[in-house]
């Protein structure tokens, strides 16, 4: 991957921040399309074991509800992640582990 594209600094932003929205990614790294990005920088980390998932949070609005409570809204926010591909042999041998209290 070329240093100083969107791509590089958002795995360096995920690496060093843990997560980031779309908000974050406009006002920290000038990415006005972070889905886009996503979507590209997920098929080069998927070959390093890594991937990049997105989990939906609330976050407060400016406008209010007739009850005078503010309003939300949901926004992505993503994250890197560890890509452990099934290994049904690895798990029979933790599970052996578990139950045995060894390597057998």
């Amino acid at each position: 991957m070329r240093a100083n594209t969107h791509k590089a600094r958002l795995l360096d932003y995920l690496k060093q921040f843990g997560s980031i929205t779309t908000l974050e990614a406009f006002r920290d790294l000038g990415n006005t399309r972070l889905a886009a990005t996503v979507f590209h920088l997920r098929k080069e980390l998927k070959e390093n074991g890594e991937t990049i998932d997105v989990r939906y949070k609330d976050v407060p609005t400016r406008f209010k509800n007739l009850d005078g409570k503010t309003k939300t809204t949901q926004v992505a926010e993503y994250f890197i992640i560890d890509y452990k591909p099934f290994d049904p042999l690895k798990e029979l041998d933790d599970i052996i582990n578990l139950t045995f209290g060894h390597n057998a």
